[in-house]
């Protein structure tokens, strides 16, 4: 697996709560690297009022290119896919906590 068709794997998987997206940048940081921007966007009606809940995060790899790294790319792309939903999980919770009930 790559780390394309490990990103195209996680957007199919479906979470009603927000929208899964990923680009590649048409400019890297580093020569031979592909520079990966993934997001997470959110929309949260609270009684009359919506939030946007949206998480960016940039991902940069050589492993399209140098095999080598492709084991710690995608191990470091699941860690920050999870940490990705859960951040999005811990705003919502505290968008929750503020209601008045």
């Amino acid at each position: 697996m790559s780390v394309i068709e490990r990103l195209e794997e996680w957007k199919s998987e479906f979470n009603p709560l927000y929208q899964k997206e990923f680009n590649t940048s048409s400019t890297s940081l580093a020569e031979k690297e592909d520079l990966f921007i993934i997001t997470i966007t959110g929309n949260v009606r609270v009684i009359s009022k919506v939030h946007q809940i949206k998480i960016t995060k940039f991902f940069p790899t050589h492993s399209n290119t140098n095999q080598e790294y492709l084991k710690g790319d995608l191990y470091n792309l699941n860690k920050l896919l999870d940490w990705m939903e859960q951040n999005f999980q811990f705003q919502l919770d505290e968008i929750i906590s503020k209601i008045d009930l």
